[in-house]
């Protein structure tokens, strides 16, 4: 009995020691997308409050105010990729004692002058209500100061800061086909594909959802709209199933969400790779035609025929793309591992077909679409500018720069010799697929730039939207007294969109 007791205990503690480390490595990569986001968001939302208030707007005394509590979160955010490597690296820290002093430094001199900086304009704030007439304290519509700006606290809350007490010992198992340096390697190129996708995400849900947002709610029906409506749509739709994918490469590539979620997952990968691309296409060809047959346009472009020519390419990549959803599974690897993976005879010719329907000839549509269109403004004589043609070149040097690398790697990957043991060869094939394969993903997050931000119109209103929400929050008014000083204007920036 005593010999079958210490066999259920040791079975028991191996259980629990294994679900313990799985439980901490989830953790730890929860820790590591989320410092990463904020990393993202912190130095792009303050380093922009740096430099409007620094550069575009006159110093007062609520622009000093501003500019130094968005200079503390900024000095913040520059650190965290550090904690976010410490973590990577199984919570080693390899950047040494002045680097470790330095960080632990930032993080508490951030929350104090962080702190201090909103007492004192809470001071400030509650001085100019107390001691001024304001006939209009009930106005729905007045300002409030809200400090949701010190999102770096929240890192401090969980104290994910590096501690040079020591290694975090893990008992993980290595995989037996993976050994040495190649599996430090391929882990920490995991972890980067994870942080990166992360951004990927971010940057898609955002861009796309604030285009479909404008698109949709803010601007008349028109062609473009009707082009870059469906493009968003396909994009956001793409970058909302990223998670699933960084989830299971935080779990050593298992998948935990069932067949259905599987197939779908792959599906709306392949389905949003076609559309985009086939979107691009038709947006080329559009352009194309607008600039070569104006007259033809003005009796036939309409937005019933851009809605019949979406629904009819969304309809083709349907039919490119239903083979995945049929011919994906879930396959079991070792210890309760399961992996998700498309499976059928000759991959390598699908691979080779998908890169001649959905890179050679729309590149070549582009690119001469684009060719015809530069040549067509540079015989026009009253174009000065040299932005279209910058336009012209940014649209055809990212389309190839995003898929180019993805097709000619699977390509690759497709002719590799079947084998479970890493080797030199394999492991820079499989770093290239996952850097080629990141480069598509980032198409969804690029189109908003290009298509939509990038157009002068757009951009000036959204600029203007920009700066009139920044002068009402940072500068002083001159007449605290008016009644009106709070009224929202009917011709909001915004809705001028």
């Amino acid at each position: 009995m005593s010999g079958s007791m210490e066999t259920n205990t040791t079975e028991e503690t191996h259980t629990d020691q294994k679900f313990y480390t799985t439980l901490l490595k989830i953790l730890s990569v929860s820790a590591m997308v989320g410092l990463s986001g904020i990393c993202l968001l912190g130095i792009t939302g303050n380093g922009l409050v740096i430099w409007f208030v620094a550069f575009k707007l006159k110093k007062t005394v609520n622009s000093v105010w501003f500019l130094s509590l968005a200079f503390a979160d900024f000095t913040f955010c520059l650190f965290l990729p550090l904690t976010v490597t410490y973590i990577a690296l199984d919570f080693h820290w390899p950047f040494g004692t002045f680097m470790c002093k330095l960080s632990h430094f930032a993080l508490y001199l951030n929350m104090s002058a962080s702190v201090l900086q909103l007492t004192v304009i809470s001071i400030k704030s509650g001085f100019e209500r107390a001691f001024t007439e304001d006939t209009n304290l009930t106005d729905p519509n007045r300002h409030r100061f809200s400090p949701d700006h010190a999102i770096s606290q929240i890192v401090s809350k969980f104290d994910l800061t590096p501690d040079m007490s020591g290694n975090m010992e893990t008992n993980t198992t290595e995989e037996t086909y993976i050994n040495g340096n190649y599996t430090t390697m391929y882990n920490m190129l995991s972890v980067s594909y994870m942080v990166v996708l992360s951004g990927i995400y971010l940057l898609g849900i955002t861009g796309n959802g604030l285009v479909i947002w404008f698109v949709t709610f803010r601007m008349k029906k028109t062609v473009n709209s009707v082009w870059f409506s469906s493009l968003a749509f396909s994009d956001l739709t793409f970058s909302l199933f990223l998670p699933l994918t960084v989830i299971s490469i935080a779990l050593n590539y298992t998948w935990p969400f069932g067949t259905f979620m599987c197939k779908l997952n792959i599906f709306v990968l392949y389905l949003n790779q076609s559309a985009s691309v086939l979107q691009l296409t038709v947006i080329s060809t559009d352009r194309f035609i607008s600039v070569i047959f104006p007259v033809w346009c003005q009796n036939h472009r309409t937005v019933r025929l851009a809605v019949k020519v979406v629904l009819a390419l969304w309809i083709v990549s349907l039919l490119l793309n239903v083979h995945y959803f049929t011919n994906t599974h879930i396959n079991d690897v070792d210890d309760n591992k399961v992996s998700c993976s498309v499976g059928w005879s000759m991959q390598h010719v699908q691979v080779i077909i998908r890169f001649i329907v959905l890179f050679v000839i729309p590149f070549t549509i582009i690119f001469f679409c684009y060719a015809v269109i530069f040549l067509h403004i540079r015989r026009n004589h009253r174009v000065t500018s040299t932005k279209p043609f910058k336009v012209i070149a940014a649209v055809i040097i990212s389309f190839f720069i995003c898929w180019f690398p993805y097709h000619v790697f699977s390509i690759m990957f497709s002719y590799r010799s079947d084998t479970v043991y890493i080797n030199p060869t394999l492991v820079k094939l499989l770093i290239g697929k996952d850097i080629s394969s990141l480069l598509a993903f980032s198409n969804s997050c690029v189109n908003p730039l290009l298509y939509v931000f990038i157009g002068q119109n757009f951009k000036e209103k959204f600029w203007s939207s920009v700066k009139s929400a920044f002068e009402r929050t940072f500068t002083e008014d001159a007449n605290l007294t008016d009644p009106n000083r709070h009224r929202v204007l009917p011709d909001h920036a915004i809705s001028q969109m």
